[in-house]
């Protein structure tokens, strides 16, 4: 029995114990409860536009960036892609053959104009030099002997007024001419009147002393003099315009034979981008636009050029035309044959009111921006502003529209401003 007894007085303190629990709990819940439920309406209320809550005005100013609207083109933008390829490019080939004795250069050397690239054996060409003035001098001796001899048409001049009338000649060829040019008569009418003058002019005596230079041997022995000048200069390959060698493809004491491609020489002071558009957006490419080309080898970085040339023609195969973008190199980081992205200039609006493209965020599908402006102390306030737009690029969009008077200069805020409410202070960081 004494046993029951306390075990019923234990039971008793542990009911007693679990109900002053119950009580302390519920009590809790009635005086806390409201509180929050008042702290959640108010929270609500601050986020909505055109409400300002008490707890912001002590609150710390959101760090944004922010840039001012304005009125500007609204540019807008195909995109290509392409090949690099030199501002200038000869392919250097031996005119002549022989062995090189010279050979200054290196593949990816950079050349001046006028330098010496390659130089081949000559001694060969000077003896055919020498040859050519030893003839040219015997040629002038014979041909002034013949000069100093009475002109032969003088015996037979009414033999040759007879067969040869040069009046009747030059009359006739300057009709075919005419006739030629308007199209009557054919080339070879119109040689044949051209033959018949300049013969009449030899038997007559008018052009004796080319007849004379040409039986002397004269006329002759000048050609070969030159052919063998050149033949001469030909063993000397120098630089036609400053560039990089390239393809360098033969080597010191190697022998060349005629027309053997030796190396390349580019220019690549500026660089050609060969960029494949569409036809479809044919119509809308622009010669002298800007364009924008970047490259794989250097991400991130912008190179600045312009439209050239469009061909006027269609690849048949893949519907492109050919467009040329051409690009300064001073620092020659650029190479011959490298893959481009090319962004072009098609159309230009003008005059279009116009903000940062990060400025614009969507809300309830609806879309927005925060404009920065003073509150009645003074500060900053991030304010929703509702906004329509219109045409839109990769970097700006057009605002047509703004529930709260958007004007031109005042500063939207492009960072910091996705959890941003009606109202919050914050602090401009790239004011300037």
């Amino acid at each position: 029995m004494p046993n029951l007894f306390r075990l019923s007085k234990t039971l008793t303190r542990i009911i007693f114990l679990t109900l002053l629990l119950g009580l302390i709990i519920v009590g809790i819940f009635f005086f806390i409860l409201p509180p929050m439920e008042h702290s959640v309406n108010s929270n609500q209320e601050v986020n909505k536009p055109g409400s300002v809550s008490p707890l912001l005005v002590n609150e710390a100013p959101l760090p944004v960036e922010a840039t001012p609207a304005r009125y500007g083109d609204l540019v807008m933008h195909i995109t290509a892609t392409g090949l690099t390829r030199p501002l200038r490019e000869v392919i250097i080939v031996s005119k002549v053959g022989g062995e090189i004795v010279a050979l200054p250069i290196s593949e990816g050397q950079q050349v001046k104009k006028g330098q010496l690239l390659m130089k081949l054996d000559d001694r060969e060409y000077r003896l055919s030099l020498a040859e050519a003035r030893d003839a040219l001098l015997d040629a002038q001796v014979e041909y002034g002997l013949m000069k100093a001899e009475p002109p032969s048409y003088d015996n037979t001049s009414h033999t040759s007024s007879s067969r040869f009338n040069l009046n009747l000649a030059r009359q006739e060829w300057e009709q075919a001419k005419k006739k030629y040019q308007c199209g009557e008569i054919t080339e070879s009418e119109y040689e044949q009147a051209r033959m018949d003058y300049e013969t009449a002019l030899i038997f007559t005596g008018q052009r004796r002393e080319e007849l004379m230079a040409n039986k002397s041997g004269l006329s002759k022995a000048l050609i070969a003099l030159k052919r063998a000048e050149l033949n001469l200069s030909y063993t000397e390959i120098l630089a036609p315009f400053p560039g990089i060698i390239a393809d360098l493809n033969i080597q010191l004491n190697q022998w060349v034979s005629p027309g053997q491609e030796c190396f390349k020489l580019m220019d690549l002071s500026q660089i050609e981008v060969e960029a494949a558009v569409l036809e479809s957006e044919m119509g809308l490419v622009k010669k002298g636009r800007k364009a924008e080309v970047n490259f794989a080898a250097y991400p991130g970085e912008i190179f600045n050029g312009q439209v050239v040339s469009i061909n006027p023609l269609i690849d048949p195969e893949t519907k492109t035309c050919r467009v040329r973008v051409r690009l300064d190199n001073p620092l020659g980081k650029l190479k011959a044959g490298m893959f481009a992205y090319v962004k072009l200039e098609s159309q230009i609006f003008k005059n279009r009111f116009i903000v940062p493209k990060e400025a614009v965020l969507v809300r309830d599908n609806r879309k927005l921006v925060f404009i920065v402006r003073s509150g009645p102390d003074g500060k900053s306030l991030a304010k929703w502003c509702y906004v329509d737009t219109g045409l839109e690029n990769e970097q700006y969009v057009e605002i047509t529209s703004s529930t709260m008077g958007l004007k031109e200069g005042e500063l939207v805020i492009t960072s910091g401003h996705y959890t941003l409410t009606h109202d919050a202070p914050v602090k401009v960081m790239n004011r300037k």
